[in-house]
């Protein structure tokens, strides 16, 4: 049996509350809003994994993880991505800081063997999908540009099981791997 697989960064309940809160005035935009207890920021999307090789993948995760030291990121803009040219997703943006590219090497290096997914990463929180032809009807595109500044304190990475359950996507956190 395999089970799809994704490295990330949990959010706070008050993080997720601020986002959804910033999100309120697009509402009526042809978008499918990802539910406020599913934010998260993916370090690493692994796809299939067999059953079997679950628990070495978070094994060794938590191994390259367990001395990094804990800090924090920041989410600063709400907008269209990944290219605003033509974008799929409305997100929440940050900065790479040097602790968020030591600990994305860690995780990449741990998850290597597992990993399908190699993307530069630009650390984000997809907040929603655009609904591409009802976005397209809409003639004139609508901005979407918040400014912001929300810490988001980095203790643990997460190994999450996305499944769908009666309709709804559903992350299970299958393993916590505490920062120092």
């Amino acid at each position: 049996m395999q089970r799809k697989i994704f490295i990330g960064i949990d959010l706070p309940f008050q993080a997720k509350k601020r986002l959804a809160q910033k999100l309120e005035k697009f509402a009526d935009l042809p978008v499918k809003w990802i539910d406020p207890e599913l934010f998260h920021v993916t370090l690493l999307f692994l796809g299939h994994i067999e059953n079997e090789d679950v628990p070495d993948l978070c094994e060794r995760v938590r191994e390259a993880v367990a001395d990094q030291p804990m800090f924090e990121i920041s989410l600063n803009h709400i907008e269209l991505g990944p290219d605003p040219n033509n974008p799929k997703l409305v997100w929440a943006s940050g900065e790479s800081n040097e602790e968020l590219r030591e600990l994305f090497a860690r995780v990449d290096k741990a998850a290597s063997s597992a990993s399908v997914e190699k993307k530069t990463f630009r650390p984000h929180v997809t907040l929603g999908r655009l609904r591409h032809y009802a976005w397209m009807t809409l003639g004139e595109a609508p901005v979407i540009d918040v400014e912001m500044n929300l810490a988001v304190p980095v203790d643990a990475v997460h190994i999450f099981e996305s499944s769908v359950e009666q309709g709804r996507t559903r992350y299970f956190s299958l393993e916590i791997c505490p920062l120092q």
